[in-house]
């Protein structure tokens, strides 16, 4: 089954974001990841953005990071 999973600005929650993908691959889910642009730039006092999505894109499997155009700005993984 595919899942689109969209993952935005609230640092101190996405340790917890990285253990729910994980149960969620584990349970079979294809997991589409969407990123807002804050979590793919910023580093903070919870972890390096680069290491955030690097985790990500294992746990999805999903390497292909596209970023759209648009006024507010959104990497996705196709």
């Amino acid at each position: 089954m595919k899942l689109g999973v969209v993952i935005t600005a609230s640092f101190c929650t996405l340790k917890k974001v990285l253990i729910v993908l994980r149960e969620l691959k584990e349970k079979g889910y294809d997991i589409y990841p969407v990123l807002s642009n804050k979590v793919v730039d910023y580093d903070t006092r919870f972890g390096k953005a680069e290491d955030f999505v690097n985790e990500v894109e294992t746990i999805t499997r999903k390497n292909n990071c596209k970023r759209h155009s648009r006024s507010r700005k959104i990497w996705t993984y196709v």
